[in-house]
């Protein structure tokens, strides 16, 4: 029986061919052993370690390597097949038949809309990159889905939605009028696109992200950036924007900290001042305040607020007492702020907590440092650090070695 079946299943065209491997799967469980299963299409023909491999993965389900034949069959493309011993031929050439039917390949009509969907894709990302030298902001919004994710990789910010990128994509095409794209690259899946350009002009209005600005320096600047683009019912719904930071600030010689210049300096101004309207304008309606000594997390502008009033009334300023910068910097970035002070001040009748509180009249110095982090101009997480027995013991030595 083994040497009819071998016979009967040769094929007749000596044509290049291709072929995948059928196996009996879940051999326990299925006592007949007559169901077939296709379990991958391989580029070329087996090494006879790989029969031998499959030969022992049914082995390991308690069958006889003499029970399963190496067999070829029809003049289709050329294919290894495991069979069950005791069929028969006329059940074979029906297995055959079915066999034939799962492997043919994928019919013209899906191959063809898979084509189109890419041609589809590439159409969209011309358009995309035309509509970049233009003033028509709509033309690219159109190609964006209301739930764009947009990464902006070299700064971390992610800008949410396509109403996010409005406002901020006129802000970068007025930031330099002049500019110019030169297209490197260009190719599409069914799913994805990829872009990849040169850009160059010069920055005469200030350019911002979400976490960084570039001031206006008059400098020209050239770099290459590559978009990776996820397109799904053909609108674009995700981005990730890939370009080197480095020589953009080097191009348009910016200088560590110029970006956040403008928060330093406010906030410097509001917090030794006790102007705390101004104050409130650089916190972020979402900022986080952690008191590092006590674990307490203020959430919020409002949270924030009754702490500056609590803290501003639990102390007097008064004879050269105050808050003294001694440190102030920011990252390359400008999103990143140390802001050391040391803080002199008189107690009142109403510190903060009702325990381990000094007497009024009590003078305190404390050295504090608030580490900020900085998004969009306004600050959005802030930790704020010092001893806490220093604030509440003053003028008492605390050691911990002797």
């Amino acid at each position: 029986m083994a040497h009819d079946v071998k016979r009967l299943a040769r094929p007749r065209s000596s044509r290049k061919r291709s072929w995948c491997v059928i196996y009996l799967e879940t051999i326990k469980s299925i006592p007949a052993l007559t169901e077939p299963t296709v379990v991958g299409h391989l580029g070329r023909l087996p090494t006879e370690l790989q029969k031998e491999e499959l030969f022992d993965e049914c082995q390991s389900d308690s069958m006889e390597s003499e029970d399963l034949h190496e067999c070829w069959f029809g003049d289709q493309p050329r294919r290894i097949v495991l069979i069950w011993k005791a069929r028969t031929k006329r059940s074979f050439k029906k297995e055959v038949t079915e066999m034939d039917k799962i492997l043919t390949p994928v019919p013209g009509s899906d191959f063809q809309a898979r084509t189109q969907r890419i041609q589809d894709n590439l159409q969209m990302m011309r358009t995309y990159f035309d509509a970049l030298f233009g003033k028509n902001l709509n033309a690219i919004l159109d190609m964006l889905d209301e739930n764009i994710e947009w990464l902006i990789v070299p700064t971390g910010d992610t800008l949410r939605g396509k109403a996010e990128i409005a406002k901020l994509a006129p802000n970068h095409w007025a930031a330099s009028p002049d500019r110019i794209k030169t297209l490197v690259n260009l190719f599409a899946s069914e799913e994805y696109a990829s872009l990849e350009y040169r850009t160059a002009g010069t920055l005469t209005n200030q350019a911002d992200f979400p976490s960084i600005k570039f001031e206006p320096t008059g400098k020209k600047y050239e770099f290459q950036c590559s978009f990776v683009f996820h397109i799904t019912n053909g609108k674009i719904d995700r981005v990730h924007e890939y370009f080197d930071m480095e020589t953009v600030k080097r191009q348009l010689g910016v200088v560590g900290g110029q970006q956040s210049t403008d928060l330093v300096k406010a906030f410097t101004a509001a917090f030794t001042s006790d102007d705390i309207e101004s104050f409130y304008k650089l916190i972020d309606p979402g900022c986080e305040w952690l008191i590092v000594a006590t674990g307490e997390t203020f959430r919020g502008l409002d949270q924030i607020k009754q702490l500056t009033i609590r803290s501003v009334a639990a102390r007097t300023h008064g004879g050269g007492l105050g808050i003294k910068p001694t440190n102030i910097f920011t990252n390359a970035e400008g999103t990143k702020l140390c802001w050391e002070y040391m803080h002199t001040a008189i107690v009142t009748d109403k510190w903060p907590s009702s325990t381990n509180r000094p007497a009024p009249g009590t003078k305190i110095e404390l050295p504090i440092v608030l580490i900020g982090e900085i998004r969009q101009g306004k600050l959005v997480k802030v930790r704020e650090y010092f001893d806490l027995l220093t604030a509440t013991e003053p003028g008492t030595p605390h050691k911990l070695y002797s």
